[in-house]
């Protein structure tokens, strides 16, 4: 008994001395920036004034050629708390080149203030269809 005390002591002692060896490792960084901030806040969508519903997306295609085009990415039901903000779209593509599961950006189109009407909006691009996989949109202030 005594002998399963003194192992459960050393293991935890051994586990205490490690972390604060860690610890006092990594107070010893010496890391000098004058121009790197972090900070965090709390992000809420701007799109909370619509039934639930989500934003709706829809594409414009047409031919170009021998070849099936997206022109647009249209965008509806759109809280009207989100005019006047800033939209990035990315359009994302298939990953072919490599074996992770990542898309491929195929293209990244960003405004300083989509123009809502009646809670929709419309951004242009110029895809092949049949390369996207998806789009990402990001709303922000």
């Amino acid at each position: 008994m005594a002998s399963t005390r003194r192992k459960s002591a050393a293991i935890a002692l051994a586990v205490v001395g490690v972390a604060g060896l860690s610890l006092a490792a990594a107070a010893q960084l010496d890391l000098n920036s004058e121009t790197l901030g972090a900070g965090s806040t709390v992000v809420a969508s701007c799109d909370d004034d619509v039934a639930d519903d989500g934003i709706g997306v829809t594409f414009t295609r047409g031919w170009a050629a021998t070849e099936d085009v997206t022109s647009a990415v249209n965008f509806a039901t759109v809280g009207s708390t989100c005019a006047g903000l800033d939209y990035e779209l990315t359009v994302l593509g298939a990953d072919g080149s490599d074996t992770d599961s990542d898309p491929d950006v195929l293209q990244t189109v960003s405004d300083e203030v989509p123009t809502l009407a009646s809670g929709a909006f419309s951004v242009t691009i110029s895809q092949a269809t049949e390369d996207i996989e998806g789009i990402a949109l990001v709303i922000h202030g």
